[in-house]
């Protein structure tokens, strides 16, 4: 409702000579913060984590891994993102981001190591980590707390690349062959050049499970046969109200940065699901829940008012952009200048200052202004002059370049939505007619925008939120569904295939993105709205965390919580529990 208002006002405002920018002054920057310093973690204590959803589902072959909110605590990956590469260690990886880490920031967890040979793909399994055995769990008690082997590994990718439902088996072909050769190495051969997207999608996504448990029970979708390797075990499930899960007291991994340190320092954690935000800040508030995330500026300059106390910090939350089809040389959109100038129609200076508070970023896609790019992002004050256009403010050359691709008076178009995307897009729909452009908002359900996106079926645009993943491009790889600008430039295809080939060399593929970026940029394959910034809020006695969000790929959303720890004391001191 608030972003509502504030476009009724940003509308009104710029009709009239597009005064807003007194209305609504810049945010000041940010207070940069240092690397926190390395206090003594210690045992004990529950964590409190609001949830502002259901959980969906127990068991990732049927239900889509970000869902599976358990499975991020009981059941473990072959790999995670490096911990001690983020911000609890050196700083290079935030771990705020929801993609695939170059293998420089991986490293190994139910895969102690693995190795390429060209396509054959050799990943030795780490001895001596065992299932966790939990007395109220049948199904536990039918594992009986055995080691993880080899064969866990081979059943599990098995599994998730067979099952319809699954993520795997919706994104990608399996591998050519997949075999145990002994009790701790794994042999897989995949496609011909693929070995580095089989690094990311086998040894980052797939949850390892026992064999005997889906046999017995035909799968997992029950919670009550949770069982595997990870730090907590899962001992209850409310619907629609609250998980608890308890500490795996035999679990298998140390804290890389106090190696001494069994994992996880928590005794437990406590989901408390809370769909409604008002009633989540409360709960916050009253330090009912120990953390919240993906918080709006407007709602972050509250909580930080009301409760100082709170520790906080931002990421950039997903891009809204604006997809233009370049495959149809029937419709205006196929002309680079047309491109170009409903870019430069565009105001996003303004935006990000009205619309947004200042909490914004102009550009941030491809990549973005994060540690994580500092060899691949190119600000917006180096980019040629041409490029820089696209960022700032010049209805008169708009015109312009409509004259010369043939449209002096403009022309009629559409774009695809969501009713969320609507604030935003009637924004945008006001800045274009001024050069007299009609946008039409084709606004649709949830289930039908989902389809025309898998289909690709949408007639000139799309919107799309999308998330930063430049060392994968996604959306300029040809054939793939998020391609919505339906692109096949033949130099973007052979840029992406060469970093594939030097998928394994982190310099040479960021020197090959850092080129292809500002290429990419300049064709104008979509309009990006300015990314907002987003807040990440939590209580003072929780320790050993930065605002990281995931350690890994998607299903890895909270994996950070087995190396944080509660300060007793502070939290009796502050709340006299």
């Amino acid at each position: 409702m608030k972003k509502k208002i504030l476009w009724l006002l940003v509308s009104c405002l710029m009709v009239a000579s597009l005064v807003l920018a007194s209305c609504a002054p810049a945010a000041p920057p940010e207070e940069e913060k240092p690397l926190p310093t390395s206090e003594e973690p210690s045992y004990g204590g529950w964590f409190r984590y609001g949830l502002n959803r259901p959980v969906l589902g127990f068991d990732e072959a049927f239900t889509w891994p970000t869902e599976c909110h358990s499975l991020m605590h009981t059941n473990e990956d072959l790999s995670e993102g490096n911990w001690a590469k983020g911000l609890a260690g050196t700083g290079e990886w935030t771990w705020k981001l929801g993609m695939f880490a170059p293998v420089d920031f991986v490293t190994g967890t139910l895969a102690e190591s693995w190795e390429i040979d060209v396509n054959t793909f050799t990943i030795h399994i780490r001895k001596g980590v065992h299932f966790a055995l939990n007395a109220e769990s049948e199904a536990s008690q039918l594992v009986n707390g055995r080691e993880m082997t080899a064969d866990d590994v081979v059943y599990s990718i098995n599994r998730y690349f067979e099952s319809p439902m699954a993520f795997l088996h919706n994104n990608y072909p399996p591998p050519v062959s997949l075999t145990a050769t002994d009790k701790w190495t794994v042999v897989m051969e995949v496609p011909e050049g693929k070995a580095g997207v089989y690094l990311e999608v086998v040894v980052d996504i797939a949850k390892i499970v026992p064999h005997e448990v889906v046999e017995k029970y035909g799968d997992m979708k029950d919670w009550r046969v949770s069982c595997g390797t990870g730090p907590f075990m899962l001992t209850e499930n409310v619907e629609g109200s609250s998980m608890t899960l308890v500490k795996n007291p035999n679990y298998w991994m140390k804290d890389p940065l106090h190696p001494k340190n069994q994992l996880p320092y928590l005794d437990g954690v406590k989901y408390l699901i809370i769909p409604d935000q008002s009633t989540r800040f409360a709960a916050l508030r009253t330090a009912k829940i120990d953390h919240d995330w993906n918080i709006a500026w407007e709602d972050a300059e509250s909580l930080k008012s009301t409760n100082p106390e709170l520790k906080w910090d931002r990421a950039l939350a997903n891009a809204e952009l604006i997809f233009m089809r370049v495959d149809k040389p029937e419709i205006p959109l196929y002309d680079l200048r047309v491109r170009q100038a409903l870019n430069m129609a565009v105001d996003k200076q303004e935006i990000a200052r009205a619309y947004f508070g200042g909490n914004a970023e102009v550009l941030a896609h491809p990549t973005g202004p994060m540690p994580e790019f500092k060899l691949v992002y190119t600000p917006l004050n180096e980019l040629p002059e041409s490029s820089r256009e696209l960022y700032e403010y010049h209805p008169d050359k708009a015109r312009q370049l409509l004259a010369e691709a043939g449209y002096p008076d403009g022309f009629k178009t559409e774009v695809v939505c969501q009713q969320g995307n609507v604030d935003l897009l009637s924004i945008v729909k006001d800045y274009w007619s001024k050069i007299g452009v009609d946008l039409e908002l084709d606004i649709k359900e949830p289930g039908v925008y989902t389809s025309i996106r898998g289909s690709g079926t949408h007639e000139q645009m799309f919107i799309m939120g999308l998330g930063i993943n430049p060392y994968r491009l996604l959306e300029f790889r040809q054939g793939h569904i998020y391609n919505l600008s339906k692109q096949t430039d033949p130099y973007i295809k052979e840029q992406l295939d060469l970093m594939d080939e030097y998928y394994f060399d982190y310099p040479k593929k960021s020197q090959i993105l850092k080129e292809l970026t500002k290429y990419i940029i300049a064709q104008s394959y979509y309009v990006q709205l300015p990314a907002p910034y987003v807040y990440t809020f939590w209580q003072p006695w929780v320790m050993g965390y930065h605002g990281e969000v995931l350690t890994g790929y998607a299903n890895n959303y909270a994996g950070w919580i087995k190396y944080i720890w509660i300060d007793q004391n502070l939290k009796e001191q502050m709340t006299g529990q």
